[in-house]
């Protein structure tokens, strides 16, 4: 289409947490916000002919949104960046608009903008796990993640993570781990730290005593085929002052082994996997060995964290369809 100028893309990037982005990842970018613009413009249109009217409002914009099933949009602060105002109007026109009312364009420019800085947040995200430039990849993916924002909300976990944020803001779900040794930060001097397990089914004391210096550092069993671990023993619990943490260790590696501990993992209920929300489920012939082959390139690429969140996003659009 090439309607949108690559410059404010790149700045919409930047807002994202990005500290360096590729032209090519703009490009990318740009794409992406032209296809979500130009679905819900022509839905839009669709709207307006059905109620017989021929003014497009921005009601109608976020009905045609509504109606496409895409998620709500980041609401930001700063106003709408008026470069995005003429595509935008380009956009409704040749999508079929007859007339446009004077707010209609700058309300579907914020619905833009916001989605942006939504799949510039995850790509930025993403960037933590794999290197510091933002690549094309890194907006393919990141723009999946974004259209299931409960499912991966703030992808963390590598091997630590912060306990010395206000109590509201400490994790009190799950804290994924990718690699060892894990570190627990953030801790009260002299924190009495104790953390249980399973091996083989039976409970076990992983690790337990006191932090220095505010951190305790924790070596996990990593989940390969080297280890001898049942993939039922990947969940973990952080015992402190505080609410007891979960943390899920991944598979390590990219053997069948591994990839499919992962791939059980993103479904099986006893992981709050997705069978948790859709009920128990039955992937169609050959889907598994296609999405254990995209974790091989996802853990390549990044890390089992994102793997796993990807896997989720892919698994959960199947079975929306």
């Amino acid at each position: 289409m090439g309607e949108l100028w690559i410059a404010p893309v790149g700045r919409l990037i930047k807002s994202g947490g990005a500290q360096r982005t590729s032209q090519t990842a703009r490009v990318f970018l740009a794409e992406y916000l032209e296809d979500y613009a130009y679905r819900i413009s022509v839905e839009a249109v669709n709207i307006c002919e059905q109620d017989g009217r021929k003014i497009i409002k921005p009601q109608d914009i976020e009905e045609a949104r509504q109606r496409l099933a895409l998620e709500k949009p980041e609401e930001l602060e700063e106003d709408v960046d008026e470069l995005f105002m003429a595509p935008v109007r380009r956009m409704l026109k040749r999508a079929g608009a007859q007339r446009v009312a004077k707010a209609a364009p700058g309300y579907l420019s914020s619905q833009i903008q916001g989605y942006a800085y939504r799949v510039s947040k995850r790509a930025a995200d993403l960037r933590v796990h794999g290197g510091e430039t933002i690549k094309p990849s890194d907006i393919i993916e990141a723009a999946r993640l974004a259209e299931f924002p409960d499912l991966n909300e703030g992808i963390q976990g590598l091997n630590f993570f912060d306990l010395s944020r206000e109590e509201s803001e400490i994790p009190t779900g799950r804290t994924l781990i990718a690699r060892n040794p894990i570190l627990i930060r953030g801790l009260p001097e002299g924190e009495e730290i104790r953390i249980t397990g399973a091996k083989r089914g039976r409970p076990i004391v992983y690790s337990e005593g006191v932090a220095g210096n505010g951190v305790y550092e924790f070596t996990a069993p990593m989940l390969s085929e080297k280890v001898d671990l049942n993939y039922k023993d990947a969940l973990y619990q952080l015992e402190w002052s505080g609410e007891p943490i979960e943390l899920l260790v991944l598979p390590r590696g990219y053997n069948e082994t591994t990839l499919n501990l992962l791939l059980r993992i993103v479904i099986e209920k006893e992981f709050g996997g997705l069978e948790t929300r859709f009920g128990a489920i039955n992937l169609p012939p050959g889907m598994d060995e296609k999405l254990m082959e995209r974790a091989r390139d996802l853990i390549r690429e990044y890390d089992g964290v994102v793997a796993y969140y990807v896997l989720m996003s892919e698994v959960a659009a199947f079975l929306r369809s």
